[in-house]
């Protein structure tokens, strides 16, 4: 899943190790960040990619499948962002420092804010526990990330070894990554286990 993250330029500086964070907090979460950097480049999409959305006049918001905003800071183009949300109906995530006022932010939703938009204060420290809730738009379940973070020791024979180093060779893939990719697949392709989840998640 990519998520488009808009920071403010406003004392960019000084809250840089805060949007930081934040990015690194998505990404644990398994979601992929997109930024539009200071140079107006365009981080977390390949240039290839980029480039093609551009040639054909498209938004980079189009191609991304939520929006994360730190909205301390009153910004023209939080208005633009959120009625792209609102209108393509994207989970979104407007941030705001706990203990600050964000009056303006929360007129231009209206009297009733949409159920895929989440409106939050956080702190440092809570930031895991807000973005847990706000993946949960996306029907993914905290619990079950996708992030390779769980270490697994697996003995294999040679022959195993030799098949992996051979599928592997002269690609930009490593072993653990065409296994995963492998295990990815055969979860992708069982049903009975994706009924299981199903069921899972509407407990």
């Amino acid at each position: 899943m990519r998520v488009y993250f808009f920071r403010p330029e406003i004392n960019l500086e000084k809250n840089r190790p805060i949007y930081q964070n934040i990015a690194k907090k998505l990404e644990a979460a398994g979601l992929k960040v997109v930024t539009k950097e200071e140079d107006d480049s365009i981080f977390g999409i390949e240039e290839r990619e980029v480039a093609k959305i551009q040639a054909s006049g498209e938004s980079i918001l189009n191609y991304v499948d939520g929006i994360v905003m730190e909205t301390t800071a009153d910004n023209p183009e939080i208005g633009y962002l959120l009625a792209h949300a609102v209108l393509q109906k994207k989970p979104t995530l407007c941030l705001y420092q706990k203990g600050s006022l964000i009056k303006k932010t929360l007129s231009r939703l209206g009297q009733k804010i949409p159920d895929f938009i989440k409106v939050m204060p956080y702190q440092e420290e809570e930031l895991d526990k807000t973005i847990a809730e706000y993946i949960q738009l996306f029907g993914m379940d905290p619990e079950l990330s996708e992030v390779p973070n769980i270490k697994f020791t697996l003995r294999i024979s040679k022959k195993i070894s030799h098949f992996l180093h051979w599928k592997t060779h002269n690609t930009k893939k490593t072993k653990a990554d065409f296994l995963r990719e492998l295990i990815q697949e055969i979860i992708d392709k069982d049903e009975k286990y994706q009924k299981y989840m199903i069921q899972r998640k509407s407990k």
